[in-house]
């Protein structure tokens, strides 16, 4: 079980590097600061617990307009708890050690270089919420990060990503030492028009172990969900979670307190 635990880590690891993509889905503003509750990093994954929403900054508070819109552990059910959870109008911090490796159209959507056309960390974003569940001390996580910015921004990032997604047979995150390779297959996970997801395959310490990697838009919302599992190859699960992620976002949008959610 501690080899299978340390695994697990890797994974919980990896999901920090996805909450980037979700960091630059909407871009950050180099005068403000996200606020985030505690970041799941290598070795914590074992202790994972619910976390409480974190306490304000007297004259800063964060900005939870979009936590209404986000998975509910109730919606998975059986043993999933919160690991981690951030909101705020910079969103989560993530891990500054994890690199994003094999893809390099992902890559620059990550980390874009200066001049290089792609949307920046410091374009302004409006609003940011994301949740990572774990199952256990082995999973499976699941993830679901939610970024609103000016329709110009979303549309173009949104666009960067999707064909970031499409051009890629890899994607790898590498942390302490550690990487975690996936190799990407195109696959539908039952979400709306446009959306694109990857069915994502690798073999850690002898075990295999997959996941899937969505991206969709509603309104000026983009929506990253990130779904990683070991031993099962069944996708069942996976695409219900996905549905109803989807499901909750667009329920939100469509009422009146989701005006956030066109922020143009």
């Amino acid at each position: 079980m501690g080899r299978l635990c340390r695994r697990a880590d890797i994974v919980a690891a990896a999901l920090i590097g996805v909450l980037g993509i979700g960091a630059c889905a909407a871009g950050q503003s180099s005068g403000e600061t996200g606020t985030s509750g505690h970041t799941l990093s290598p070795g914590s994954a074992r202790s994972a617990r619910p976390t409480h929403a974190p306490a304000s900054v007297p004259g800063n508070r964060p900005d939870m307009r979009l936590e209404p819109a986000l998975l509910w552990a109730s919606d998975l059910g059986g043993s999933f708890v919160v690991a981690e959870k951030s909101y705020g109008s910079g969103g989560g911090s993530g891990s500054g050690s994890m690199r994003a490796i094999g893809c390099p159209p992902m890559v620059k959507v990550l980390s874009p270089p200066p001049g290089s056309g792609h949307v920046s960390r410091r374009s302004a974003r409006i609003s940011s919420a994301s949740v990572l569940f774990a199952a256990g001390q082995s999973g499976p996580f699941v993830l679901d990060d939610l970024a609103a910015s000016p329709m110009a921004v979303a549309g173009s990032t949104y666009a960067q990503i999707r064909a970031a997604l499409a051009s890629c047979h890899s994607l790898g995150f590498a942390e302490a030492g550690h990487t975690l390779l996936y190799k990407l297959r195109p696959i539908s996970l039952g979400g709306p028009r446009g959306s694109a997801a990857v069915r994502m395959d690798t073999v850690f310490g002898g075990v295999a172990a997959n996941g899937y990697l969505a991206v969709d838009r509603i309104k000026d919302v983009i929506q990253i969900y990130f779904f990683s599992q070991f031993g099962s190859r069944s996708s069942q699960f996976a695409r219900s979670s996905y549905v109803k992620a989807v499901e909750r976002l667009r329920a939100f949008c469509q009422a009146p307190r989701g005006s956030v959610c066109s922020a143009s």
